[in-house]
């Protein structure tokens, strides 16, 4: 069991690590907006990321909203993404490994008719929205024969 709990931590872990976002902005939605436009040229910040059902945390609780676990080092991390396919990864003013790269560069693209956002051909994200100023995306997956899904919100700062 304790497996489980440090996998799915690290799994969470490893994703923020890829991206991430903050605040809200009231934006007008533009219909005429491609999906392309909505996501790229901005820095997204991670603002929220859940996991239904949760996952027991080792002292006989379960973890449900993982945004509350990570560092502030990790919560002022923030990803761009470009149009030409790729994207950075930065760690912000707070960094919290100095021995790390500043910024971290990879690959995306959209898939499934523009409802998945697949993340250096390795990791695929339903897009449940995106708009000029939020994005939320879920990864489902099953650990331990449990099937999980994490929801990740991300605010354009």
């Amino acid at each position: 069991m304790k497996k489980t709990t440090l996998f799915g931590i690290a799994l969470i872990a490893t994703f923020a690590f890829f991206t991430s976002c903050s605040k809200d902005s009231t934006t007008t939605p533009n219909p005429t907006e491609t999906n392309t436009q909505k996501l790229v040229g901005k820095n997204w910040f991670l603002s929220a990321a859940t996991i239904n059902p949760g996952f027991p945390d080792g002292m006989g609780g379960t973890i449900t909203d993982f945004y509350a676990f990570m560092d502030d080092c990790e919560k002022d991390d923030f990803t761009n993404y470009n149009a030409n396919g790729t994207y950075i990864s930065d760690e912000g003013v707070s960094i919290c490994d100095t021995t790390s790269a500043q910024t971290t560069p990879g690959t995306w693209k959209f898939t499934n008719n523009e409802t998945k956002l697949l993340m250096d051909d390795s990791t695929s994200l339903g897009i449940v929205q995106l708009e000029a100023s939020i994005m939320k995306l879920k990864l489902t997956q099953v650990i331990d024969t449990t099937e999980q899904t994490m929801t990740f919100t991300f605010i354009k700062k």
